[in-house]
């Protein structure tokens, strides 16, 4: 369980746990699991290497936080803000992130499995190399989102995402209801040119263009109806 006196010092103010950090290199890897960290300010905060497994951070502003090599395992993360912290090597596993604010963070390399992201803000994060094995991505904001190297296996991309994928250099950009239009989408890694085969490239490029073109056929399909029913 959490130490009752540095929850204490962490709620008063990020400065002055950064300077207790500094001066106490014991608190580098500090016990705060379970700790209740809800609606706190802790923005700019240094909380690298600590243990804030099942930790209640709901709603709480970590915006600009150092949280590289954290364990973050199982904890409650609804609804914080994290833009822009540095979340790379985080351990994320469990972790609901339901809502939260992750634009401009970094993610790299971190284990997000079994994670909830749903409706989650992850425009312009860095997400590549990051865990990504049956994570909870419905309705999240993927938009310009980096996901090089990241592992998408039995992930949940359902209920209209916003994407943006570089695949073979070209661009697509496209809003889906159902990603089961293409069964083998959902069975994929969706990994960097630079780190896989060719035969999954083209696997993966193939699979995308027959979801713009089922989309596109929508559509064309929806524009029509419409005009029929103005005529």
């Amino acid at each position: 369980m959490a130490d009752p006196e540095l929850v204490s010092l962490l709620r008063s103010s990020p400065w002055r746990w950064n300077d207790f950090r500094r001066r106490n290199h014991s608190a580098w890897q500090a016990d705060l699991t379970e700790a209740d960290l809800s609606l706190a300010a802790l923005s700019d905060i240094n909380l690298t290497r600590a243990n804030l497994s099942g930790a209640n951070l709901t709603d709480t502003d970590l915006s600009g936080a150092n949280l590289t090599d954290t364990n973050l395992s199982d904890a409650n993360l609804s609804g914080a803000n994290l833009s822009e912290a540095n979340l790379s090597g985080a351990y994320l596993s469990g972790a609901n992130l339901g809502d939260a604010n992750l634009s401009d963070a970094s993610l790299i390399g971190s284990n997000l499995s079994d994670a909830n992201l749903s409706n989650a803000n992850l425009f312009a994060a860095r997400v590549m190399g990051a865990d990504l094995t049956r994570v909870n991505l419905s309705g999240a904001k993927i938009v310009g989102a980096s996901f090089g190297g990241a592992y998408i296996r039995h992930g949940i991309l359902r209920n209209k995402l916003s994407a943006l994928m570089l695949v073979r250099g070209h661009r697509k950009e496209f809003s889906v209801d159902r990603l089961a239009a293409v069964p083998d989408l959902a069975d994929i890694a969706i990994i960097s040119p630079s780190g896989t085969s060719m035969e999954m490239i083209d696997r993966i490029t193939w699979a995308l263009d027959q979801l713009v073109q089922a989309i596109e056929e929508d559509e064309g399909r929806g524009s029509g109806s419409a005009a029929g029913g103005a005529a």
